[in-house]
């Protein structure tokens, strides 16, 4: 989602309204209901900014996607296509970071688990015997 709102903003300078109906239509799962909940705050955009709108649509994510994505509620429809560029590309290299982190732990925990499924294995058959 990231990469292609990035592009979007720095190819074609799209429009906040109209970069979340392409990024609705292109994308699938929660990427494209994310989009879908901010796309659907913009009939309110008088009543609220569009941070509280993208936090709003935030709120469904995990908590770690959640705390590096707020970031650019503040910077999307506030400055020009340049800022807003660099912020979502400095936002995709820390979700690249936050991914690869959850990785290594996923790699370490299963790691664990066959070790303590080893060893469990280990005791019921010396129990059986």
């Amino acid at each position: 989602m990231l990469s292609m709102m990035e592009f979007e903003l720095a190819r074609f300078k799209t429009p906040l309204p109209e970069l979340f109906t392409v990024l609705e239509m292109e994308l699938h799962g929660e990427a494209a209901a994310l989009c879908r909940r901010v796309g659907s705050g913009f009939a309110r955009l008088g009543e609220c900014d569009f941070s509280a709108l993208w936090s709003e649509g935030l709120s469904a994510l995990p908590e770690e996607e959640e705390r590096i994505l707020c970031t650019l509620g503040s910077v999307l429809g506030r400055y020009g296509a340049e800022e807003q560029t660099q912020a979502v590309d400095l936002c995709r290299r820390e979700m690249e970071l936050a991914r690869d982190e959850a990785k290594i732990q996923a790699q370490e925990k299963g790691r664990v688990y066959i070790a303590l499924s080893a060893a469990g294995g280990a005791m019921l058959s010396v129990l059986l015997l």
